[in-house]
């Protein structure tokens, strides 16, 4: 939940900073969440592993999101998560 102390305690650059990493995590997990076999793929897996955690700090964030999404990255999955509890 959020509230004004993160703003008041000059905390509002860190906070605005991890909502958009859980907003861009939201939106890799609901790829996994898509999969018929539930969570656990192998090809998502290793999709996941090739353009997300091998890389590591070769390429910016957002090549990396668009490299593993195959389209630019979305709030959607944050928001309805946030919606929907």
């Amino acid at each position: 939940v959020a509230s004004w102390f993160h703003l008041m305690m000059g905390y509002d650059a860190g906070y605005y900073s991890y909502i958009w990493s859980e907003a861009f995590a939201a939106d890799l997990f609901s790829e996994f969440e898509k999969m018929e076999t539930g969570i656990v793929d192998n090809e998502l897996g290793e999709r996941y592993r090739d353009a997300i955690l091998s890389p590591c700090a070769m390429y910016d964030g957002e090549t990396m999101l668009r490299s593993f999404l195959g389209r630019q990255p979305s709030k959607d999955a944050f928001v309805n998560r946030m919606r929907n509890g």
